[in-house]
């Protein structure tokens, strides 16, 4: 076999080196959402056992609402819980008093408002992240602007579209338009 040349086989595992390591980096992201799923599902069933089992008044916060007041209030997951200044309430009782005023009586959740919060904050980094590699792609290629010819006044942004030329070609002088390229010199 001649010297720099690779095996056919060592070609074909760096491919698949670089297969699985693509791969890999999307199954991490993707892997995102199933913990957090998983994650929030323990965390409601474990508040729900203990609603269930009974609690004392004093681990419950009692909301007052009146009609109009309860229309503004933001229920999170079906009606089940409620978000009252960022924080996830579990309902354990609704019922409404002798005075025209609907009592929620919930327990503070604050397991899943910490895990939304952490949730959040993932977005965010991740939004953050997308803006800079924005902002790197962009400077990389204004870097190679000066590589390239300026636009012609044809095609600004102020000017119609149906008026503006698609590819309009340069022409250069000491060739005819329509003359054949002969090739590379033949031997005779």
């Amino acid at each position: 076999m001649e010297r720099g040349r690779r095996h056919p086989w060592a070609q074909q595992l760096l491919v698949l080196a670089g297969a699985a390591t693509v791969l890999f980096s999307v199954l991490v992201q993707l892997a995102m959402y199933p913990v957090f799923h998983v994650q929030r599902t323990a965390i409601r069933h474990h508040m729900k056992h203990r609603i269930l089992a009974g609690l004392p008044a004093s681990a419950l916060t009692t909301f007052r609402f009146t009609p109009q007041e309860l229309a503004k209030v933001h229920f999170v997951d079906g009606g089940r819980e409620l978000r009252h200044e960022g924080v996830l309430h579990d309902i354990a009782r609704v019922y409404h008093d002798g005075h025209g005023q609907v009592v929620v009586e919930a327990l503070r959740d604050d397991r899943e408002t910490r895990l939304m919060a952490d949730l959040g904050r993932m977005v965010e980094r991740r939004v953050a992240q997308d803006a800079d590699g924005r902002t790197g792609r962009l400077a990389l290629m204004a870097g190679w602007a000066a590589f390239c010819e300026p636009w012609p006044a044809e095609w600004s942004v102020g000017q119609p579209s149906q008026d503006r030329p698609f590819m309009k070609l340069a022409t250069s002088a000491g060739r005819q338009v329509g003359a054949i390229d002969p090739g590379p010199p033949r031997r005779a």
